[in-house]
């Protein structure tokens, strides 16, 4: 399942957001992780 989230423009979804950019890239990857865990478990 490829992902092209984790380039350059970042985004995640607003529940998940933090405006802090030190922390957009681990937003990003636990975002991804959690989605692809809901794919796992279906």
């Amino acid at each position: 399942m490829p992902h092209s989230m984790p380039h350059i423009p970042l985004f995640v979804p607003e529940d998940v957001y933090d405006p802090d950019p030190a922390n957009a890239y681990t937003c990003v990857i636990e975002h991804i992780d959690a989605e692809v865990g809901r794919v796992v478990d279906v």
